[in-house]
């Protein structure tokens, strides 16, 4: 009887230890794939602050443009202050 119960035992360990290290082999394997779908979303939202940030630019210096164009020379200064201030606004993001 004792022998039985022995090999019920030692037949419940392995079977917890197996189980145990499945979830945690699955665990590991979920988290791998979660980190790789946040690093994909972040370089996704880096591109599109870049094309946003691109766009603005545009919009700013077209903004310019027509400024120089209809001799408004003082609001074209400013609108040109801004585009400097979001450059090194730009550059100071990069570099971190």
């Amino acid at each position: 009887m004792e022998t039985v119960e022995l090999i019920i035992k030692i037949a419940l360990f392995i079977l917890n230890v197996s189980t145990v290290a499945f979830i945690v082999i699955m665990i590991g394997k979920w988290h791998k794939r979660m980190e790789g779908k946040l690093n994909s979303i972040q370089r996704y939202i880096h591109h599109v602050t870049d094309c946003n940030d691109i766009v603005y630019i545009n919009q700013l210096e077209e903004i310019k443009r027509r400024l120089i164009e209809s001799e408004r020379y003082e609001e074209a200064d400013k609108i040109s202050k801004c585009i400097e201030e979001e450059f090194k606004r730009i550059n100071k993001y990069e570099q971190h």
